[in-house]
C-alpha cells in the first residue's frame, strides 16, 4: 500500500501563521491588562437580581441568615469601563506595568450614586452666594447675610443673593423686609427659598424690580402685605419668578463656573450623575460648553425647562440627544402641575384640612399642558412636577391620553417628579401606565410635622407611600431636591429605611409599614435611578461592560442600613470616581 504523505506548509504560510499567532498573543495581552484596578475592598456590586416586592433579597443575593457578604475584592477598569469584578487575586491578573493601582483602605465599594432629582445651578448659586440652608429662623438667616456680606466687602449698589431659607417650615411665621432693609439700605438682597416658590428681600429689591404697594397680586401668586397693604418683602409662586428677573443675569462663564463648582460638591457626595431638573438656555449653553471643554466632573442628565420657548424649539428640531462623551444627556422634559404642600399651592382633590376651601394654586396649567403635549409627541421623556393628588391624578391622565394617541410612547419611561399624595383610586393607573415615581426620601423625614397639618392623616397615609408603590411594580427612583433637602445619599438611605427625622421622630417612622430595605433604598439611588434615564445597561451596577462609575464608603451601607441606620448619618465618602477617572478622593 502506498504510503500517505503529512501535508506540509509552505514558508510563506508558517510565516503568516506565527504573525496571525503573535498578533493574537498581542491582543490578549493588551486587552487583559488593566488602565487601573481598584483593590483592598469589599465590592457590593448590585449585579444580582432584585429583591421581591416586599423587599426580601433575591435567591442569588449574597445574603445568607440576615446579613450581607461583599461579592467582590477589587474592580479592573480600562478605557473607562469596567473589566472585571473579583477577588483581589484575580484582578490582580490583570495588573500590567503601566496599571495605576488604586488601594480602597477596606473600604466599601459600591455602584456610584445617581441623584435622580436636583437643582444643580442653586448648589452652585450656594457656593457663591448666601447659604440659608438650615436657618431656623430669620434671625439666624439675616446674622449669615451680614457675615456674608462683611467677609466679601460687598460695595454699594451689587445685589447680595442667596438661597434655601425653607418656605414650609417658616409657613406660618414669614419673615419681612424691615432687618435687611435697615442693615442694606444701597444693596438689593434677594433671598430664594429652599424650594423655589417663595422670595425674601428688602425694599431695594422691590424698588429695582418696579415693586410697590401698588403692585397687584398676579394670577397664581402671592405678595405678603402689612395691614396698611404696603409689601412685606416676600413673595410666593407666581410671583417669583417675576421678581427674579429683575436680577442682573448671569453670563455663561459665570454660570459654567457655578455649575461646576456644584458638581465637583456632588462628586465629593459619591455622586456620579444627576438628574438636574429645569435646565434653562443659561445652564444648557453652560453645559454644552464644559462638555465640549472636557470639564464636567460628573454626568448630567438635563430635564429642559418648560418655560422656555426657543429652548424647547432648539431640542424639537434636535431631538433627544446623547452627546458623545456620555456626559450630558437631553431627552427629558421637566413639567409642572402644582407648588408645595408646605405654602399649600400643591393641588389637592379635597381641600386643606388647615385652611377650608382652599384646593391649591392652578398656575398657567393650560399653556403647561400644551408644551408637554409637544414635547411628548415629539418623543422626550416628561417628567412632571406633582405633589397634591388633584395634580398626580392630572399627571396620569395627560399621560394616558397621549398615549391613546400614540400607544409607543409608554417605552419613553415617563416620569412624576415627587409624586407625593396618592389618590387611592390612582395607584392602579400609575401602575398601568408604566410611570416611574422619582421621589424624594429627605421628604419623609423632614416634612410630616406640617404636611399633615396640611392634609390631615387619613390622607397622610398615600403620603410618600413607597412599600405599597413596590407592591404595585411601580418603579422608583431616587433624588434629593437639592438644594431643598439634603443631598446626602447616607441620609436619603436613613430616611427611607426609617421614615425618621433625624432626631428619630416620629418614634417606629411614619406610617412604618411604608418602609423600604436598605437593599431597596441603595438600589432607588443606583440602577433603578438609573433606568428611570435609560442607562441601566451602562450604569447602576458594577459589571464587566459598565462605566466605571463607582463610589467608595467607610461603611457597609446595606448591613448599617439593615440593623443600626442611625449610623448611616455618619457615613464618609471615600472616593468616587466617573468613567473610571477619579473625580473625589478624601484626604
Amino acid at each position: 500500500m502506498k504510503s500517505l504523505k503529512k501535508p506540509t506548509l509552505s514558508t510563506s504560510a508558517l510565516l503568516l501563521m506565527t504573525v496571525l499567532m503573535t498578533l493574537g498573543c498581542e491582543h490578549k495581552a493588551v486587552t487583559d491588562v488593566a488602565d487601573t484596578i481598584l483593590h483592598n475592598g469589599k465590592v457590593y456590586s448590585l449585579s444580582w437580581g432584585e429583591p421581591d416586592r416586599e423587599g426580601v433579597p433575591a435567591p442569588d443575593a449574597p445574603y445568607q441568615e440576615g446579613k450581607w457578604s461583599p461579592d467582590g475584592e477589587a474592580v479592573a477598569i480600562k478605557d473607562g469601563n469596567i473589566i472585571l469584578v473579583g477577588s483581589q487575586s484575580e484582578v490582580m491578573e490583570l495588573k500590567g506595568e503601566n496599571t495605576e493601582l488604586l488601594d480602597a483602605k477596606g473600604g466599601f465599594i459600591f455602584p456610584g450614586f445617581v441623584d435622580a432629582h436636583s437643582h444643580v445651578h442653586e448648589l452652585g448659586e450656594l457656593v457663591w452666594g448666601v447659604d440659608l440652608t438650615g436657618a431656623k429662623d430669620e434671625a439666624e438667616a439675616v446674622e449669615r447675610i451680614v457675615a456674608y456680606a462683611r467677609d466679601r466687602n460687598i460695595p454699594k449698589g451689587e445685589w447680595i443673593l442667596g438661597r434655601g431659607w425653607d418656605e414650609g417650615d417658616w409657613a406660618d411665621n414669614l419673615p419681612n423686609e424691615k432687618k435687611l432693609t435697615e442693615l442694606f439700605p444701597d444693596n438689593p438682597v434677594f433671598m430664594n427659598g429652599a424650594t423655589g416658590f417663595g422670595v425674601w428681600g428688602n425694599k431695594m429689591a422691590m424698588e429695582k424690580a418696579g415693586f410697590d404697594r401698588n403692585t397687584p397680586d398676579p394670577p397664581k401668586g402671592k405678595w405678603m402685605r402689612y395691614e396698611n397693604g404696603e409689601l412685606r418683602g416676600v413673595a410666593l409662586d407666581a410671583v417669583v419668578g417675576l421678581w427674579r428677573a429683575a436680577i442682573p443675569p448671569q453670563t455663561v462663564k459665570q454660570r459654567k463656573e457655578v455649575m461646576e463648582a456644584a458638581m465637583l460638591e456632588l462628586a465629593g457626595a459619591g455622586i456620579v450623575m444627576t438628574h438636574h431638573a429645569g435646565t434653562d438656555s443659561l445652564t444648557m449653553n453652560s453645559l454644552e460648553a464644559l462638555d465640549k471643554e472636557d470639564r464636567m466632573p460628573i454626568r448630567i442628565y438635563a430635564m429642559l425647562d418648560r418655560r422656555e420657548p426657543e429652548l424647547l424649539d432648539k431640542w424639537e428640531e434636535k431631538g433627544p440627544t446623547v452627546f458623545p462623551s456620555n456626559k450630558l444627556f437631553v431627552q427629558s422634559l421637566k413639567g409642572g402641575l402644582d407648588g408645595t404642600i408646605g405654602v399649600r399651592s400643591a393641588r389637592l382633590i379635597e381641600e386643606y384640612s388647615d385652611r377650608p376651601g382652599h384646593f391649591g394654586v392652578d398656575g398657567d396649567y393650560m399653556n403647561t399642558i400644551a408644551v408637554m403635549d409637544r414635547m411628548i409627541q415629539a418623543g422626550f421623556q416628561v417628567n412632571i412636577h406633582a405633589i397634591g393628588d388633584r395634580a398626580n391624578r392630572d399627571s396620569l391622565e395627560f399621560y394616558e391620553r397621549n398615549f391613546e394617541v400614540n400607544p409607543d410612547l409608554i417605552k419613553l419611561r415617563h416620569r412624576i417628579e415627587h409624586a407625593s399624595i396618592i389618590h387611592p383610586d390612582d395607584y392602579a393607573k400609575f401602575a398601568d401606565l408604566e410611570v416611574i415615581a422619582s421621589v424624594q426620601p429627605p421628604y419623609v423625614a423632614e416634612d410630616p410635622p406640617f404636611a399633615v397639618d396640611r392634609i390631615g392623616m387619613e390622607r397622610s397615609r398615600d403620603m410618600y407611600a413607597w412599600r405599597k408603590m413596590r407592591r404595585l411594580d411601580i418603579p422608583l427612583a431616587f433624588g434629593s431636591d437639592l438644594v431643598a433637602y439634603e443631598y446626602n445619599i447616607f441620609y436619603g438611605i436613613y430616611a427611607a429605611t426609617t421614615r425618621m427625622s433625624k432626631e428619630g421622630v416620629p418614634e417606629g417612622g411614619f406610617f412604618p409599614e411604608e418602609k423600604l430595605t436598605s437593599e431597596e433604598s441603595l438600589r432607588g439611588y443606583t440602577n433603578w435611578a438609573a433606568y428611570s434615564a435609560f442607562l441601566e445597561e451602562k450604569t447602576g451596577t458594577l459589571e464587566k461592560g459598565k462605566w466605571a462609575d463607582i463610589v467608595v464608603t467607610d461603611i457597609d451601607i446595606l448591613n448599617v442600613g439593615q440593623d443600626n441606620p442611625k449610623d448611616l448619618l455618619n457615613g464618609k465618602v471615600l472616593m468616587t470616581m466617573v468613567g473610571g477617572k477619579t473625580a473625589y478622593k478624601r484626604d
